[in-house]
């Protein structure tokens, strides 16, 4: 039988989740249903402006495949709760970060190795908020003290610093229910924060807004910063003493990789590629967004409810999800963008907009349908693709370019635009797998 008691305890976490244009020049492509790639450049900032971005008409992205690094039974044999981040090392062996367990595990010839795992210790995470290789080792960034953890390739502790000056300084008190920081990798020694501006929530009636600052941290230990502006939030309604996620709200979302920031605030169907002193480099912007919520969007609530919690009585949940229903100010229409990553290649991932927002920190919500856009700004060869991803896959983090990685059970290469990916089968057991494309080849 699978072992999957250990997810018992964070599905009924539910509890806790509720509680809280100057143009000079233009080239354009197009297709034959209309959807067209245009580019200008416009105060100065080359942009892409791109019609139709959410057709199916666009080609389909050459070559997709997905290797299994681990699977998800072998997964729970291991005790795998969510990892969702994963990252190279020098000599090619991969690490995982199981963020349900607070558990890092390195691969090894003889199998998958326990490393640092959770605690009060300087070796050890109170959280974990993603994996990176840094030099002959790697770093995990713990967000529960706003730290960046660093360690050998054996998993033995070399230090740990502060992730930002001022700014990005985070720890706790920074996190609440979905609002948590996060940090991204742009290239060694530059990161992408993103810190919840609580202390600056508003309440409008009974939604409660925040946003994040989103700030480029140089230096490890940290040297500079600078600001890179902010972006919304997921807005909470409020009921109770407490809060629930207001489902297909907008929101922002950041993406680093590549030695690029890209930042897409929520309040436009627009996003920035930034450089480090915080200029755009590149604009992309879309015309068209999905339709308006329907009665299947709002019942999405009720069906997270119980598959989150199937123990709960009905006769005391049901009264509950009727009235959070009924009181919740959904949005009219979906949001402008659903999810957003950004390949080593540069190539931008645009995740479909139908996307609740309703999920937990160790199972994130399937985004299946995606939009690939490979910039080549200032002609007319930029690109755009469309993917799909296999049932119960997520898009993790860029992988860096190897040419021979290597876990128990599996080498393989790492081309540049490769991705990790969450692999979920249809119990819930979790392993992690390598998406790899052949996109601008």
């Amino acid at each position: 039988m699978p072992k999957c008691s250990h997810r018992n305890d964070l599905a009924t976490g539910l509890s806790a989740i509720l509680l809280v244009l100057l143009v000079a020049g233009c080239e354009t492509s197009s297709s034959s249903d209309g959807a067209s790639v245009a580019s200008d450049v416009v105060d100065g900032v080359p942009t892409l402006t791109i019609g139709n971005l959410w057709a199916n008409e666009w080609p389909a992205i050459p070559a997709l495949t997905i290797d299994t690094i681990i699977g998800p039974s072998d997964g729970d044999a291991l005790g795998l709760m969510a990892p969702l981040h994963a990252a190279i090392l020098s000599d090619g062996r991969i690490v995982l970060g199981d963020v349900g367990m607070r558990r890092i595990w390195i691969g090894s010839d003889s199998g998958w190795v326990a490393g640092p795992g959770p605690g009060q210790g300087p070796g050890e995470m109170r959280s974990i908020g993603g994996v990176w290789p840094a030099g002959q080792g790697f770093i995990v960034h713990d967000p529960g003290t706003g730290d960046l953890v660093r360690f050998d390739s054996l998993g033995r502790w070399i230090d740990r610093e502060r992730v930002g000056i001022e700014r990005a300084i985070h720890g706790p008190g920074t996190s609440i229910g979905a609002w948590a920081p996060s940090v991204e990798r742009i290239e060694d020694g530059n990161w992408l924060v993103a810190v919840p501006l609580v202390a600056e929530a508003r309440a409008d009636g009974p939604v409660r807004s925040v946003e994040a600052q989103y700030v480029w941290v140089s230096g490890h230990p940290a040297e500079g910063e600078t600001s890179l502006g902010s972006g919304l939030l997921r807005p909470l309604f409020l009921q109770g003493g407490g809060g629930a996620p207001i489902p297909f709200g907008r929101t922002g979302y950041t993406a680093g990789a590549a030695g690029s920031a890209v930042v897409f605030r929520g309040h436009e169907a627009a996003l920035e590629r930034v450089g480090p002193d915080g200029s755009v480099t590149l604009r992309v912007q879309w015309t068209d967004r999905p339709g308006p919520l329907g009665p299947a969007h709002h019942g999405a609530l009720g069906d997270f409810m119980r598959a989150s919690a199937p123990s709960e009585s009905p006769d005391v949940f049901e009264p509950m999800i009727a009235t959070l229903r009924e009181g919740i100010p959904f949005p009219e229409r979906l949001p402008h963008l659903g999810a957003l990553r950004l390949g080593e290649d540069g190539a931008l991932w645009l995740g479909w907009p139908e996307r609740s927002g309703l999920e937990t920190p160790t199972e994130p919500e399937l985004v299946a349908e995606w939009r690939i856009i490979l910039p080549d700004e200032g002609t007319e060869k930029s690109q755009v693709f469309r993917g799909s991803l296999p049932p119960g896959v997520t898009l993790l983090a860029p992988a860096v370019e190897s040419e021979l990685a290597r876990a128990p059970g599996w080498t393989g290469h790492i081309d540049r635009g490769a991705f990790f990916v969450l692999l979920r089968d249809d119990v819930g057991r979790q392993g992690i797998g390598l998406l790899r494309h052949g996109a601008g080849r």
